[in-house]
């Protein structure tokens, strides 16, 4: 066999139900596209004969990995949760059987494997339990919808481009986050306490191996391979540019203050502020700095006027001293504001909120920011 990679694309369409990205017994999952039916011809391929006697399933996986040229996953985690590991073992001797059947059947001779199965999405074979394989099969076939804006674009373009290769044996998630910084020159803001309410934090050990994958498909992999259960959930989704890694709650909520329109009474102060919130800013560099030293590069590097209610900040439990982490690049200031907001604690990050007073940007608690624009609007007098 050649090695030749495809994508089968079994997904939600308009108007209707697409084919499940489940194999069944009977057959793999019927392809939807050109490339889809390059891997489906290779699951197709007879195999002479299949003798495993009491061979672990790793090796197993890497017979199926070089006789199909595939990319092949196994949600490792989801499988220990059925009591099968990498030392489980396979027993299976046949002859003139399909790719597909003797993957199945291979998958099925383990003890306690015998509603294992797998699906095809993004290039990639996910060998899982139904409900595993199906969810992150989907995960990695549902389109993204994101504002359409020169940046989303752009980032969108770059996400659909192809990684050569992923090869992660028990390598800690932030070094792997930072490994797809480098490779693809993207932002990536990761919500690291919103990852440790679920359980998942920088260090992490992620098993993933995989070829020639979309970028968005090598993010999806990562993802689940930091989850050790069911009931935990990351997501990642994308705004201003910056691909953002959280909890789903809090991806869609800090994509929501990222992309929300600006309502700032049209004077030339503001204007000239609005404009300059619009500008990109190279990076934010922050590694558990303090939020006071983090608002000063901020007005630093704008030219900015920047005025925080610290007294009310201190109600939800902010202080000058809260330490930061922010680690984003080439995005605008505004997002580059939301994002610092967003980091300062899990309480804090849905409670804090900004605005634009006589060209000065205004931060404060969410319900105390009215008073404090107010103040910044009509200073107190000094008689």
């Amino acid at each position: 066999m050649r090695n030749t990679c495809g994508i089968v694309m079994l997904a939600m369409i308009a108007g209707g139900c697409a084919t499940s990205p489940l194999a069944t017994t009977d057959s793999p999952p019927t392809p939807r596209t050109d490339a889809g039916r390059t891997v489906v011809a290779r699951l197709n391929e007879k195999v002479d004969a299949v003798e495993f006697d009491d061979i672990d399933l790793w090796n197993i996986v890497q017979f199926f990995r070089d006789i199909t040229g595939s990319s092949i996953y196994v949600d490792w985690q989801a499988m220990q949760r059925i009591g099968i590991n990498r030392a489980s073992t396979v027993h299976l001797s046949s002859t003139d059987m399909t790719v597909h059947a003797a993957l199945l059947a291979c998958l099925r001779s383990i003890r306690g494997g015998q509603q294992l199965t797998y699906a095809v999405a993004g290039g990639v074979v996910i060998i899982a339990p139904p409900d595993d394989a199906l969810a992150l099969a989907e995960r990695i076939l549902t389109p993204l919808k994101v504002p359409d804006t020169p940046r989303n674009r752009k980032a969108t373009q770059r996400l659909n481009e192809v990684i050569r290769e992923l090869n992660f044996e028990d390598i800690e998630l932030g070094d792997i986050i930072q490994f797809m910084r480098d490779v693809s020159g993207m932002s990536i803001y990761v919500d690291w306490d919103g990852l440790h309410a679920v359980g998942v934090s920088r260090n992490t050990p992620v098993m993933v191996r995989a070829v020639n994958v979309s970028l968005r498909t090598g993010l999806a992999l990562i993802l689940n391979s930091g989850l050790s259960a069911p009931e935990q959930a990351l997501d990642w989704g994308v705004a201003d540019g910056v691909i953002v890694i959280a909890p789903p709650e809090d991806v869609r909520a800090l994509a929501a203050r990222i992309s929300k329109p600006l309502k700032i009474p049209d004077a030339p102060q503001n204007r000239k502020a609005v404009q300059r919130l619009g500008e990109v800013i190279r990076e934010l560099p922050f590694d558990s700095i303090e939020l006071e030293d983090v608002i000063q590069f901020m007005r630093d590097v704008s030219g900015l006027n920047i005025h925080v209610d610290w007294d009310s900040l201190r109600a939800v439990g902010v202080s000058r001293h809260t330490r930061i982490t922010v680690k984003a690049q080439n995005m605008s200031l505004r997002t580059g504001l939301a994002l610092i907001l967003h980091s300062t604690s899990p309480v804090a990050a849905h409670a804090l909120d900004w605005d634009v007073a006589n060209g000065t940007v205004v931060i404060a608690e969410r319900r105390s920011l009215p008073a404090a624009v107010e103040s910044v609007r009509h200073p107190p007098s000094d008689d």
